[in-house]
């Protein structure tokens, strides 16, 4: 058991590590746990990532020890490594309940349904989450109520609670399930029940009204029902036929089959240890938050533990009809044959080893991250955010402004849109280009993936000038509209290269049309857009290069447009036909 726990952390925590440090991860997840464990260690409650303080989110005192390491390596690091070690750990306790009922096959086969099932090599190598975390002090909670052991119970009831204090549902479902031996022990593992019940009492009525976000977990998977608790179970009482139209889809009438199936549904012959699972199952189904019904996501694994002991209850019950089989092949094929199908592991047939090998957005990543400082506020998308969480302030995204000292903007968009149109209307460009229009903020660092820039510098000064502005006079050339005229074209193989006189500052929303056919259909940003045309002078001569699939003929045909697909005036020219010299550039 011992090698089975060992194996399973090393490739939890390797394949977890892999896709961080290759910047995969594409929740914010990871990057506001790791930022809450870092305020934790560092006496901070405020969480800038979601303007909410700590106690209106989680009661998750277990991200302290996490935080307190991660003040000497990165929090989210820890994070990703702690988090491995115990859905590893977390397969023991589950063990000694399968020995206990099958000897050596029971113990092997509650190991590994924890580990095989299609669900947490998902969750643990893509995100962390305290929820994540309490599978150990769960699975410590099952074995205790299968041993009859009311103070160890008491304990992981202790240790479940200091990870979420919404799994007390489960808890107080188990405690009264459990035929304990005694008086006694009965009261005291109710009381534990209780007071799990009792602190997410105190964390719904009192902490989350007063201290949760506008727009939390409540809003985002029951928003449709009501502002609270009490107006979301009104409306589910209130209103039968719209509860029910919201059940009755194919993801939720599907979801128990999926999650039953890898586990051969024996869960169902055993419904006294399917009870705890009820409540996380049930707000599942009944969330409106896409993802909640999915097998490979974070809100099915705190149920996972109850799952599986139900399974083994099942199929002791199976084997007691037919003693002298060998059924666990029963519950271990299925269990193979989903692993092997949707395990997320590299055996499986939905591994993609692309998100966890650096690639070349993996290398823009750092080469961003490297020129940030280690105490500067930053705005970020939730590609890098995790990279980022120990700091005190951390943003994310890049809408609204927060004014945060450093910006990165996503442009990976820009490659699925390259040269169309369409770019210009995306829901990305215009919040970029937006960025880039702004008084004193300067792009820093520009690569094909991201942006990086600084407020409180002068725009001029940003790589994109640096890379588009030519010093020295520029013929009049032919204007395409009011702030611009295109001077010459000069071909060198594929490559186009054009030069500009400003007649004054351009809209901010300005692209121009560059093509060899006419009419010019293929639309470019102008200087790569890591400009703003809005910072544009009268008088800069501009120095534009645009790479073609073939070799250039001896016309091209430019024209300028803004986001509406218009010209930028009515009287401009549809597009002028400039000639292409041929040779290199000459710089002056």
């Amino acid at each position: 058991m011992a090698l089975i726990v060992s194996v399973s952390a090393v490739l939890y925590a390797a394949l977890a590590l892999a896709r961080y440090l290759s910047f995969h991860q594409q929740t914010f997840d990871l990057a506001m746990y790791s930022r809450m464990a870092w305020g934790l260690a560092h006496g901070n409650l405020w969480d800038p990532i979601l303007s909410a303080n700590d106690l209106g989110l989680h009661l998750s005192p277990v991200l302290l020890p996490f935080g307190l390491v991660g003040r000497l390596v990165d929090p989210a690091v820890v994070l990703l490594v702690g988090q491995a070690l115990f859905v590893a750990l977390a397969a023991w306790p589950l063990a000694r309940i399968g020995a206990r009922r099958l000897g050596t096959a029971g113990a092997i086969l509650g190991a590994v349904s924890l580990l095989l099932y299609p669900n947490l090599l998902h969750v643990a190598t893509y995100e962390a989450h305290p929820g994540t975390l309490a599978l150990l002090p769960l699975a410590w909670s099952l074995d205790a109520a299968d041993r009859g052991d009311a103070r160890a119970f008491a304990f992981a009831c202790l240790g479940v609670m200091c990870c979420r204090e919404d799994l007390a549902m489960p808890l107080a479902l188990l405690a009264i399930v459990t035929p304990w031996q005694s008086a006694s022990k009965r009261r005291l593992a109710w009381s534990a029940g209780a007071l799990a019940m009792a602190l997410f009492g105190f964390f719904l009525l009192v902490l989350a009204p007063r201290f949760a976000p506008a727009h939390g977990s409540l809003s985002a998977h029951f928003g449709r029902w009501g502002e609270s608790p009490a107006q979301v179970i009104v409306a589910w009482i209130t209103h039968p036929m719209e509860l029910a139209q919201h059940l009755m889809v194919s993801r939720r009438l599907s979801y128990l089959p999926r999650l039953l199936w890898p586990l051969a549904f024996l869960p169902l012959l055993s419904p006294r240890w399917l009870v705890p699972a009820l409540p996380v199952l049930a707000i599942n189904l009944l969330s409106d938050f896409p993802t909640t019904t999915q097998l490979d996501s974070h809100y099915l694994s705190t149920a996972l533990p109850f799952l599986i002991v139900a399974a083994l209850d099942g199929l002791v019950r199976v084997q007691r009809r037919a003693p002298e089989r060998r059924l666990w092949p029963l519950l271990g094929l299925p269990l193979l044959l989903s692993h092997i199908l949707l395990g997320g592991s590299p055996v499986s047939l939905d591994f993609d080893a692309s998100r966890f090998r650096r690639d070349a957005d993996s290398q823009d990543g750092t080469r961003i991250l490297g020129a940030i400082p280690t105490d500067a506020s930053v705005q970020a998308p939730d590609a890098l955010l995790a990279h980022l969480s120990a700091r005190p302030l951390l943003f994310r995204s890049a809408d609204p402004d927060h004014g945060a000292r450093f910006i990165v903007l996503d442009v990976r968009y820009r490659r699925r849109y390259a040269h169309q149109e369409s770019l210009l209307r995306t829901l990305e460009e215009p919040r970029v280009r937006a960025w880039l229009a702004k008084p004193q903020v300067a792009l820093r660092v520009a690569t094909p993936a991201y942006l990086l820039l600084e407020r409180g510098v002068d725009p001029r000064s940003g790589v994109g000038f640096a890379r588009a502005l030519v010093n020295g006079p520029t013929a009049e050339g032919q204007r395409i509209t009011a702030c611009l005229s295109v001077s010459s074209a000069r071909a060198q193989g594929r490559l186009l290269t054009l030069d500009w006189r400003v007649l004054e500052a351009c809209p901010a929303d300005l692209a121009v049309r560059v093509d060899v056919h006419e009419p010019p259909i293929r639309v470019d940003l102008l200087a790569d857009g890591l400009l703003s045309p809005s910072q544009l002078r009268r008088g800069d001569h501009l120095r534009t290069r645009h790479r073609f699939e073939r070799p250039l003929p001896t016309y091209v045909y430019v024209g300028a447009l803004r986001q509406s697909g218009a010209r930028p005036r009515p009287e401009d020219p549809a597009y002028v036909r400039v000639p292409v010299a041929q040779g290199s550039v000459s710089e002056p």
